[in-house]
């Protein structure tokens, strides 16, 4: 129980970090921030799944 709530923080924190990059760092176009646009959204699904996952477990 511990490891999936120690789990569901670091994606907490995973998200918000990478909504802040794309949100606060919109107008700079290098190529980290466009890789975090592009891959932030199919990250936030693929954590989702994963936690659906492991609850059923």
């Amino acid at each position: 129980m511990a490891i999936r709530i120690f789990w569901l923080f670091n994606t907490a924190i995973w998200n918000v970090v990478t909504m802040t990059r794309i949100l606060t760092q919109m107008f700079n176009y290098d190529f980290v921030n466009i890789f975090f646009a592009i891959l932030g959204p199919f990250a936030l699904i693929y954590q989702i799944k994963a936690f659906y996952q492991k609850m059923k477990e």
